[in-house]
């Protein structure tokens, strides 16, 4: 099943590459990541692709400390309707 996740990350996480790290993450675990900044340091990733894909993909996100610079991950978002 296709579905559409959307991922608040609260902390420090923009910067240099960041974006192309959540990008190429993404690709790797193939899901289509697009990245939203927020207000100061804060970004939304919108998530999408196959629900086991996204499942894992947040799980990597939560595990690769690099990527999230003590943030913490919010899902806020879940639909199957795209």
């Amino acid at each position: 099943m296709q579905i559409k996740k959307v991922i608040v990350i609260e902390g420090l996480v923009q910067g240099s590459g960041y974006q192309k790290g959540i990008e190429t993450l993404g690709l790797s675990y193939g899901v289509k990541a697009h990245i939203e900044i927020l207000k100061p340091y804060d970004v939304r990733i919108v998530c999408e692709g196959d629900e086991r894909q996204v499942d894992r993909f947040v799980h990597a996100l939560r595990a690769e400390r690099v990527y999230l610079h003590r943030a913490r991950v919010v899902e806020t978002f879940k639909s199957s309707g795209m």
